[in-house]
């Protein structure tokens, strides 16, 4: 596999928006239990991520096809089992499936299974239109969010997602369109692993998140 963009792909006021960064949030959390020492982090991105858990104490090992962005294993993550050697009380892989062809998402997903203890942070980007209200009452916030499948968008019931015209040249797919739908991937991922949560950030509806557990 070749890599899709180029290393200032990552610049800071490019890459990060506010979107971006909530979803930062809710994979650290996720990732700093107590019980969470060795953790292994599928694409390196902007770094951010990685050296924020080293702060924390966490011993991170990072995996990416790119050798550009000196990752800990430079490698393709569909022959994953070529390179790991151990399991990890924690794998982090959000946002990297959807940049390969899906035809590889169920052996990926079982693949990592072989190399997890306790815990996997997956998210996946999900393909829909948001309407969110956010409002405070004696110092109390509610929020409300609606997801609309974007039902006007010819991809969603005429013709398969299209890396080119609807991926910005790096998505293969997106959940929630034509063959893509959000119950095949949880279907998927019951196969190997307990889903203990699943949940769309208020902040980012764009990612859709799954804490998975693996199956005994």
């Amino acid at each position: 596999m070749k890599k899709q963009v180029n290393k200032d792909h990552y610049d800071f006021k490019r890459y990060v928006n506010l979107h971006r960064w909530s979803s930062y949030y809710y994979q650290l959390y996720y990732a700093l239990d107590e019980d969470i020492k060795d953790i292994l982090l599928f694409g390196v991105g902007d770094n951010i991520i990685p050296n924020i858990l080293k702060q924390m104490n966490k011993n991170v090992t990072t995996f990416d096809l790119d050798e550009d962005l000196n990752p800990d294993i430079a490698g393709d993550i569909t022959k994953m089992n070529k390179y790991l050697k151990k399991k990890y009380d924690c794998v982090m892989c959000c946002q990297i499936l959807e940049h390969i062809p899906f035809e590889n998402f169920e052996k990926i997903v079982k693949d990592i299974l072989s190399f997890t203890k306790k815990k996997v942070i997956l998210s996946l980007p999900y393909n829909s239109e948001c309407f969110k209200i956010k409002f405070g009452f004696k110092g109390k916030e509610k929020n409300f969010k609606l997801l609309i499948k974007r039902f006007w968008k010819p991809y969603n019931y005429k013709r398969k997602f299209d890396i080119k015209i609807d991926g910005f040249n790096e998505h293969y797919w997106e959940v929630n369109v034509k063959g893509y739908s959000k119950k095949m991937i949880i279907d998927i991922l019951k196969k190997y692993f307990i889903i203990e949560k699943e949940f769309i950030p208020f902040e980012n509806a764009y990612h859709l998140f799954f804490i998975l557990k693996p199956k005994k």
